[in-house]
């Protein structure tokens, strides 16, 4: 997966709650089905921004905290 992939994905997740709801249920599923590659699922999960920052570019600022922070 690209890093414009995984870009694409952390939006979607901030835009779409029908995702995020998805995402709660079952994490891995849901991160797999959207095509985010099992090293960047890790760095979700693991809440590394530095790691997902690095991967895309240093150029965007990424908040894990928020995704994996989502509450039902």
């Amino acid at each position: 997966m690209s890093a414009e992939n995984l870009k694409k994905f952390l939006m979607n997740m901030a835009q779409d709650p029908k995702l995020r709801a998805r995402y709660l249920a079952s994490p891995k599923k849901t991160m797999t089905e959207q095509g985010v590659s099992k090293n960047h699922q890790n760095m979700i999960l693991s809440g590394d921004s530095h790691g997902i920052t690095r991967e895309l570019g240093g150029k965007d600022t990424v908040c894990i905290t928020h995704i994996n922070g989502y509450k039902k």
